[in-house]
């Protein structure tokens, strides 16, 4: 079906179906138990005759699987790879952010992610199977070992600014850029292409196992391709790299990858061609759209926005780009802050009741 639908709105009403099911599926495993004491009770559900008290824990119940389903998604984003997301990978982003912080899925909010996903079609790539234990995303793209990033320093969940924040940006993005170089295989990084270090940040997590800190870093890399534009080579930018968790002590707890290194495993040829059958096709638009109209392009996957202009590959940047570094490091902080299970920890947990 998702191959068929290419509007924006109708490709998302897919994914709010899909999460919609598998809320409406825990919210009656929730309330399973209020419902047979009613009607032992000697409730009579089916003339919708509901007791207040009933309707009021019912209310709450709802209320309550609503906010978890939704902070489930907030914090998915920090498990996505770092751009051509599409509905598979946000599958396993969350099934793996959940499974990282909720191990025991009491009332399995997850097999209802995955079935729900499933029956509308969204099955992720290169998975062996759709159980939890296939769908987490791994510690490296070749199942091999990483050492820490021991240089890694975990700053505030709230930004502070001022000189000693943006050189602890600049410590940080360097300490990136070098491991990313050093360890460019197990990572699904294209050696010989400088990784840049795109955004990075510390979140802090709360749940029923304790908390943690985290540090969440995207790595890109960029190299030159064509499409064939009426017989003529046109070139564009094809990019790559990954997404890395790091607990608080800088070792590698999940690797998301997109490479561009058709050596390593993860697609990158078919990306590629992927993109290149994109531009031939919608090419014109683009560079139309450019100037003076906004053109209706087809949606091909459900993906974050384009990538800044502003990254870290080494040299030392300009004092307009060090001001943009300090945002960069800090620019998901935000979407770690709106989550319970991040950094805030503001609303109810998503593992309590």
């Amino acid at each position: 079906m998702l191959d068929q639908l290419y509007e924006p709105h109708l490709r998302g009403a897919v994914l709010v179906a899909a999460v919609f099911d598998a809320f409406f599926t825990a919210f009656a495993r929730r309330t399973a138990d209020l419902f047979r004491i009613a009607r032992n009770g000697g409730s009579s559900l089916a003339s919708a005759d509901v007791h207040p008290d009933l309707a009021s824990r019912l209310v709450d119940e709802a209320a309550k699987t609503a906010r978890h389903f939704g902070n489930m998604c907030i914090r998915a984003l920090d498990y996505c790879p770092p751009l051509d997301v599409d509905f598979g990978d946000f599958l396993r982003a969350l099934v793996t952010a959940d499974a990282d912080l909720v191990p025991d899925d009491r009332y399995g909010y997850r097999d209802a992610l995955v079935t729900a996903f499933r029956l509308r079609g969204i099955r992720p790539k290169r998975v062996t199977s759709l159980s939890e234990e296939s769908l987490v995303w791994q510690r490296s793209l070749d199942g091999g070992s990483i050492p820490p990033c021991a240089a890694l320093e975990f700053g505030s969940v709230r930004r502070v600014g001022g000189l000693a924040q943006k050189a602890m940006n600049v410590r940080n993005a360097r300490a990136l850029v070098a491991f990313g170089k050093a360890n460019a295989h197990a990572l699904g990084l294209a050696p010989g292409v400088g990784p840049q270090a795109h955004s990075f940040h510390t979140v802090h997590r709360v749940g029923p196992t304790g908390e943690r800190w985290q540090f969440v870093a995207e790595l890109l890399q960029r190299t030159p391709a064509s499409y064939d534009h009426s017989g003529k080579p046109e070139p564009f930018w094809f990019r790559g790299g990954c997404t890395l968790v790091f607990d608080d002590e800088g070792e590698v707890v999940y690797c998301i990858s997109k490479p561009i290194d058709p050596k390593a495993k993860g697609s990158a040829e078919k990306r590629l061609k992927s993109q290149q059958r994109f531009y031939q096709d919608y090419g014109s638009l683009l560079s139309g759209s450019t100037f003076d109209r906004t053109p209706r392009v087809p949606f091909r996957s459900s993906g974050r926005p384009a990538a800044r202009s502003t990254h870290w590959s080494g040299s030392v940047p300009s004092r307009a780009k060090r001001r943009s570094l300090s945002a960069c490091g800090s620019a998901k902080h935000s979407r770690a802050k709106a989550s319970p299970r991040g950094s805030s920890g503001r609303s109810e947990p998503r593992w309590s009741g």
